[in-house]
């Protein structure tokens, strides 16, 4: 019925909302976790039952990009793109290059993180000094956004500033101990 890494949602929501990526399915017992993140959650048979998951096929869907604007705590909010993807919780943005020389100004005043953009539209992103984290972008079509060139970071906490279209689920269920 199910495999491990396939992308189950409830019947009652469209993909990306609700999405849970299955760890392991034994006939009676399913385990999976939020797509972008999260807590481990078990489901019986009657759980199961109740939600009527269903496998999605993210190669066939026409993911819907659109803009938002997004910020970080009570900092200053930048204009970027998403299509509500999230890690652990957090808003997964990207931005044009534009916009991170934008934060690059506002993340630079603080002594926590670097940011520094080369001639080429290269991106270095300094958390910790051995590991800098480098993007050369990414150029490709998006359904809902024109093609542009987006810069994104990995986990870092976005938190979506525009109200969210869709309302959020909420599993009651039995965290994996």
């Amino acid at each position: 019925m199910y495999a491990t890494n396939d992308i189950i949602i409830p019947d009652a929501y469209d993909y990306p909302k609700g999405a849970l990526r299955v760890h392991s399915w034994d006939g009676e017992t399913l385990t999976a976790h939020p797509e972008g993140g999260g807590f481990m959650y078990k489901f019986n048979p009657d759980e199961i039952k109740k939600y009527n998951f269903r496998v999605v096929d993210t190669t066939q869907l026409a993911t819907r990009w659109r803009k938002a604007k997004f910020c970080i705590d009570d900092g200053p909010e930048f204009e970027g793109y998403h299509w509500g993807h999230r890690w652990n919780g957090w808003a997964c943005p990207q931005f044009t290059i534009e916009v991170m020389r934008e934060i690059a100004e506002w993340i630079n005043k603080d002594s926590w993180a670097a940011i520094t953009i080369g001639d080429d539209g290269t991106i270095t992103t300094t958390v910790d000094d051995d590991f800098p984290e480098v993007d050369e972008g990414d150029e490709r079509e998006r359904h809902g956004i024109p093609t542009a060139r987006l810069y994104g970071f990995s986990g870092w906490c976005w938190d979506v500033v525009e109200e969210e279209e869709e309302p959020t689920i909420h599993f009651h269920l039995r965290r994996e101990e």
